[in-house]
């Protein structure tokens, strides 16, 4: 019996561990997409819009931000009380439990406020709304009661400011109807006695105060919405001095311009000041390198470019014997080949492997290739249109920046250019504005070229100056007509930060920071390592920044091949970034396929165009 017992036990567990296993995956993903459509739900106005859950068996944790401790309440709330999964248990709520670990930050949205005061026929109201409807509303009630001389004495009244991101008001019409009747409130009363105050927090409700109440007592009232008894103190100015708003006005404008004045002086002397402290940080910085490089040689490497025929042999090693040891090397292995060897320097900065030789293979083909050889470990040979950053991922260390091989290769690579084994790549255009700096960077085929260009930036820009690491290379396609390109540069704001891309010959595109270009069917291009030097520069000026990888493709073959293969291009590059040093924490990846072109879909050009990976600002 007791056997029975056990073993029917046991079939109960499995069962159940199989009911879990097969329902626990469906109910987490369930209950994350309802918890996620429920927050982002437009009747919270926003409320949620910076918490976060995530979802453990039928647990849900939120973190985040809210602006109230009422809205982390009303946030587990929902949660705990409003969840409704379609596909799992649809007329009950799946939450079994929620963490709440959610962040007061008052200072998210402004809470709305109004101070109204009024003495004599000058009357003024401050505060906060939302909707500008309803600030309309308020000051043609006030004006209803005691009315403005002119237009300018109703402008200078109303002192309410719209801020679309604030809260809502709570109960607005009552707020508007209950609005105190000044009339009779100054009714009989004359000169200093002849004042009225006013306060709304905007919840269907008024507080009447007389001129003798204080700053801090009007801003105890006005505590929720973070009102401080400075701001207190401003929006009563005029009903305290008794002088009218134009005076005001006229005290608040020599005020503000010499405080802007003090502001300009102290921002030029923070500006030097920083502008010192980052010197000698990058000073320090750049000699703790040079120290770290002095202690830590790099090793010695020979690089081999051509063919098995005729070769070019660049790279360094630490000495004449070591050259002459490793051309000896070349020689054994390249037997009866055409060496060229002007690009192996000396470098005694380079080290030997303790113990080895030189390891030079023969080459895998006839075809022209690029051989990358350190001293005592094995070597790899690559096709010549190996990447730079292929290079680098493959050897890291050898050479300082992947800009190193493309010295080394240049003229290996022009020569197969022009045998037609290479082809040359498209040249690329990137704007970054820091707000005062724009930089343009990428490649172009002609000096005449890059002069126009520099013209036409410069003149679209002229409040900001431009930093130019724009290159020559002799690699990229020539444009005959930049018209399109100049045409419409873009301009950037003073102290707004901006991107923007374009190929020459075409418009720009703002908002992206790099397109990665494919031929049909292929995930690699020379791209790639374009778009992680550019990610890397809005890194510098955007610390924040994180990226969205987007894929696309033409509309050749089957859509549903083509969003595969817009998802395979996406991650490809997301690889590739990560491997290039970007932090994957910063990436995310959705293939689009043929659906969202930037050109027609009749033309090979169109098509090319279409064929691209867009690194955005997410």
């Amino acid at each position: 019996m007791k056997k029975y017992i056990f073993w029917n036990f046991l079939l109960l567990l499995l069962l159940w561990g199989i009911g879990i296993f097969l329902f626990l995956g469906p109910t987490e993903e369930s209950i994350g997409k309802a918890v996620g459509v429920s927050l982002s739900d437009p009747k919270h106005d926003g409320t949620f819009d910076k918490v976060r859950h995530a979802v453990s068996g039928q647990v849900v944790t939120l973190s985040g931000q809210v602006a109230s401790e009422e809205d982390k309440t009303a946030a587990e709330t929902l949660v705990r009380k409003e969840i409704r999964t379609p596909d799992v248990q649809p007329q009950r709520n799946p939450v079994i439990d929620v963490r709440n670990n959610i962040e007061v930050h008052a200072p998210l949205r402004q809470r709305p406020w109004l101070i109204a005061s009024v003495f004599g026929t000058e009357k003024r109201i401050e505060g906060v709304l939302k909707e500008p409807n309803h600030r309309t509303a308020l000051m043609t009630a006030l004006n209803q009661q005691i009315p403005a001389a002119d237009e300018k004495a109703k402008s200078r009244a109303n002192q309410i400011l719209l801020d679309e991101k604030s809260w809502p008001a709570s109960n607005w019409d009552q707020t508007l109807s209950t609005l105190p009747d000044f009339k009779k409130l100054l009714e009989g009363k004359a000169d200093l006695a002849a004042r009225a105050i006013a306060v709304s927090r905007v919840d269907g409700e008024w507080k009447v105060y007389g001129p003798e109440a204080t700053d801090a007592e009007i801003a105890t009232y006005l505590a929720d919405a973070n009102v401080s008894e400075k701001q207190v103190s401003l929006a009563l100015q005029n009903l305290r001095t008794m002088r009218s708003a134009a005076e005001i006005e006229k005290e608040r404008s020599e005020q503000f311009a010499k405080m802007q004045a003090e502001q300009e002086a102290k921002s030029l002397q923070d500006t030097k000041r920083i502008a010192d402290e980052m010197a000698a940080a990058e000073k320090a910085a750049r000699e703790k390198a040079e120290n770290e490089a002095a202690a830590k040689k790099a090793p010695a490497f020979v690089g081999l470019s051509g063919t098995a025929k005729e070769l070019s042999v660049f790279g360094a090693v630490p000495n004449e014997q070591e050259k002459t040891n490793a051309l000896q090397a070349v020689t054994t292995a390249f037997a009866g080949a055409k060496i060229d060897s002007q690009a192996l320097v000396l470098d005694p900065q380079r080290e030997l492997a303790a113990q080895g030789a030189w390891k030079f293979t023969a080459a895998p083909s006839d075809a022209p290739f690029v051989g990358i050889f350190p001293h005592g470990a094995d070597g790899k040979f690559f096709a010549a249109d190996v990447f730079d950053s292929e290079l680098s991922q493959s050897f890291p260390g050898l050479v300082a920046n992947a800009s190193t091989w493309s010295s080394a290769l240049q003229t290996f690579r022009v020569a197969q250019t022009k045998a037609g084994t290479l082809t040359l790549d498209e040249p690329y255009l990137n704007l970054l504005s820091d707000g005062k700096k724009i930089t343009l960077a990428g490649e172009i085929a002609d000096d005449a070229s890059k002069a126009t260009l520099i013209d036409a930036v410069k003149k679209a820009n002229a409040g900001l100056t431009l930093d130019d690491q724009l290159t020559i290379s002799p690699l990229v396609k020539t444009v005959k007509d930049l018209g399109a390109t100049v045409a419409k540069v873009p301009t950037f704001q003073a102290n707004m930060s901006g991107i923007a891309i374009a190929r020459p010959g075409q418009e720009w595109r703002s908002a992206v920071i790099h397109s990665i270009y494919f031929q049909t069917g292929s995930d690699r291009s020379k791209d790639q390592e374009r778009a992680v030097a550019q990610m890397q520069r809005v890194k510098s000026l955007l610390p924040n920044a994180r990226f969205e990888i987007v894929g696309h493709t033409d509309n050749v073959g089957k859509k549903e091949a083509n969003t595969k293969l817009s998802e395979e291009r996406a991650k490809a590059f997301v690889a590739y970034a990560k491997a290039a040093g970007i932090d994957a924490a910063l990436l995310t990846a959705r293939g689009a396929g043929p659906d969202e072109p930037i050109a027609p879909n009749t033309t090979d050009a169109g098509n090319a165009l279409n064929r691209r990976v867009d690194v955005m600002l997410k």
